[in-house]
């Protein structure tokens, strides 16, 4: 399942940013197989950043109580900030 995560807070960014990379490391150092994967994007009209964690990235989603969503389309999503490369062929086809 995907999960999504609103940081409405710019100065508050950086450090979830930081803290979604370094958990996102630690998984893919430990787990195999799982293509976990974190996409975002910045509504500009709000300033509002928004994560998009895939079905492999589901615990660092819940660690930063991200809430459960259906998957995002490429141009909703976003880019991809953290996660193999492939994740967006895999995910967006």
């Amino acid at each position: 399942m995907w999960h999504h995560l609103v940081v409405t807070k710019p100065e508050r960014n950086i450090v979830v940013a930081e803290s979604i990379q370094n958990s996102m490391f630690v998984l893919m150092a430990f787990t195999k197989g799982t293509s976990p994967a974190v996409f975002s994007k910045l509504d500009i009209k709000t300033g509002d950043i928004h994560y998009y964690f895939s079905p492999g990235a589901e615990i660092v989603a819940r660690t930063h109580k991200a809430d459960p969503c259906e998957a995002p389309s490429k141009e909703t999503a976003g880019n991809l900030i953290v996660g193999d490369a492939s994740a967006v062929g895999r995910f967006f086809s």
